[in-house]
């Protein structure tokens, strides 16, 4: 019970406190149509949510646990070239 409560006061206080993007500040009723719904969570997640998708070709440089190793086409999979 204890848990809901406090769970239940900080999605409170986050609702209520402004969020800063960009210079924007976003309010819980972002695009001031009077209703907290659906199109405010969009809005925010539109400001948030983009990511940027590399795109990786075989036979490129990987990093991996702080090792950099060379990749090598072996069929159609795609495998580090050392050990």
């Amino acid at each position: 019970m204890k848990n809901l409560i406090i769970f239940s006061l900080a999605t409170f206080t986050l609702l209520l406190s402004p969020l800063s993007s960009k210079g924007q500040t976003l309010t819980t009723d972002n695009n001031n149509d009077g209703c907290v719904n659906l199109g405010d969570i969009l809005n925010v997640l539109s400001e948030y949510g983009q990511c940027e998708v590399v795109e990786f070709a075989c036979g490129e440089l990987v990093t991996h646990e702080g090792y950099d190793y060379i990749t090598v086409q072996i069929g159609d999979q795609c495998w580090f070239s050392e050990n």
